[in-house]
């Protein structure tokens, strides 16, 4: 049985799939965005220690995480960052 293009009948069921697709996409930003951040940071030549990835991976903020990932591209210290 081939259920790959299946299409869900009922409004609840479609409902509840596209919410899981949005859940899993904005899962995906997050992680993107902290791999974006840790990677300018890393480009750059600054140390990032072992707290920094642990607090860019942990933040679900991804308004925070687009500020980070700017800010990235200029500050001095790392420390900066989150200052």
């Amino acid at each position: 049985m081939q259920l790959d293009n299946y299409e869900y009948q009922s409004e609840f069921a479609r409902r509840f799939l596209a919410q899981g697709r949005e859940e899993g996409r904005e899962v995906g930003r997050v992680e993107a965005l902290a791999s974006a951040i840790l990677e300018v940071l890393e480009a750059r030549g600054l140390s990032i220690g072992d707290a920094v990835p642990v607090r860019v991976t942990t933040c679900g903020d991804v308004q925070q995480q687009r500020a980070w990932v700017k800010a990235a591209a200029t500050v001095a210290t790392v420390a900066s960052l989150f200052g």
